[in-house]
């Protein structure tokens, strides 16, 4: 996410999750916002599922990076 903050200047990154594999970012909520919810949008073993989009702003990321590294079992700037 540095990388894409830094070089490219983004204001926003964009995430798309399929609802039968949000469990495995639940605890990313408080980094993601939710930014749009599509509705029976995709076809997953034998039933419809929704799409959720995810959005993080640059400002998101500033505030939550030490989380973040103590998520990922890496050293922050805190330490």
């Amino acid at each position: 996410m540095n990388h894409l903050f830094e070089t490219y200047g983004f204001f926003k990154i964009y995430a798309e999750v399929p609802e039968f594999n949000f469990e495995a970012f639940a605890s990313w909520d408080k980094l993601f916002s939710e930014e749009g919810h599509l509705v029976d949008h995709e076809r997953f073993a034998g039933r419809r599922w929704d799409r959720l989009i995810l959005a993080l702003t640059r400002s998101q990321w500033d505030d939550n990076r030490p989380w973040v590294a103590r998520m990922c079992g890496l050293p922050t700037e805190e330490q």
